[in-house]
């Protein structure tokens, strides 16, 4: 149990809070001004965040970028696209039982997995199951439908996907963002 409250303590850490330093704060600030300043289109925009491999702080810098955006009044949702190792819903602290896979197949309604206002204003759509075709299922009509349907609803819609060296799941998203953050470690 100890380790278990060990991991969500070192999330929260992780997450934009009122304990984070002015530096890191205002780095996601910064962020925030180049997405608005480089997606200057009318309407929802949605941004999808990957990275080379795994352990680069591609969610974690989702779901900050995803709260500088909040704090402006904007409607925000995060979506984890990752299918195969989901991390948002470990990171928010939330369990993954119902989230987009199941939306793509049909078994929930969008309503029954947009998890509302979970983390200072921003909405979140877990990964839901796990499935044994990630790649069909992002790449299906329902989820473009889907995509439809969010982009209505919302102001910026930030994408989590896996890394882009281990399975080529962010190249069939590009179809459905306006842009593409790539997360660097240095």
């Amino acid at each position: 149990m100890k380790k278990k409250t060990n991991d969500r303590e070192e999330n929260k850490k992780r997450l934009l809070n009122e304990n984070s330093t002015f530096d890191v704060v205002e780095s996601y600030n910064e962020i925030r001004t180049g997405i608005i300043f480089s997606l200057a289109q009318q309407g929802c925009k949605v941004i999808a965040l990957s990275s080379a491999t795994a352990g680069e702080g591609k969610s974690t810098s989702c779901i900050n970028i995803s709260v500088s955006f909040a704090e402006t009044g904007s409607r925000v949702l995060v979506v984890d696209c990752d299918l195969r190792r989901p991390n948002v819903n470990r990171l928010f602290d939330i369990k993954n039982e119902n989230g987009l896979s199941n939306v793509l197949v049909g078994d929930k309604d969008l309503k029954d997995v947009i998890r509302m206002n979970v983390y200072k204003g921003v909405d979140v759509i877990t990964a839901g199951v796990i499935p044994p075709n990630p790649t069909e299922l992002i790449s299906s009509e329902s989820m473009a439908l889907l995509m439809e349907k969010l982009r209505l609803r919302y102001d910026y819609i930030f994408i989590d996907t896996p890394p882009i060296f281990l399975v080529t799941d962010i190249l069939i998203l590009t179809k459905y963002v306006d842009g593409v953050i790539m997360i660097v470690r240095q």
